[in-house]
């Protein structure tokens, strides 16, 4: 099955940084997608992503931010940055 091209599209990915969210926004990526990626306090994983992501030819951005203290207003704060 070969996979669809996200190419045009930006993707928003919480969590981006590390780990399950890190493996969500290369693979969006690959297939073409714009990615912003958010992070909480994970600077130097948010960075070398940046790096990965970048080498794939996307348009990249970071956006850090904390959802624990007014989870509306920063998820709002959060979509608006990565539009």
């Amino acid at each position: 099955m070969v996979a669809s091209s996200l190419m045009g599209c930006t993707a928003l990915v919480t969590g981006g940084a590390i780990r399950l969210g890190r493996a969500i926004a290369m693979r969006l990526a690959e297939r073409g997608a714009n990615v912003a990626i958010h992070f909480g306090q994970s600077v130097a994983a948010a960075r070398a992503t940046l790096a990965d992501l970048a080498a794939l030819g996307v348009r990249i951005a970071a956006i850090q931010g904390d959802f624990s203290t007014n989870p509306q207003g920063a998820a709002r704060d959060l979509i608006a940055e990565a539009v």
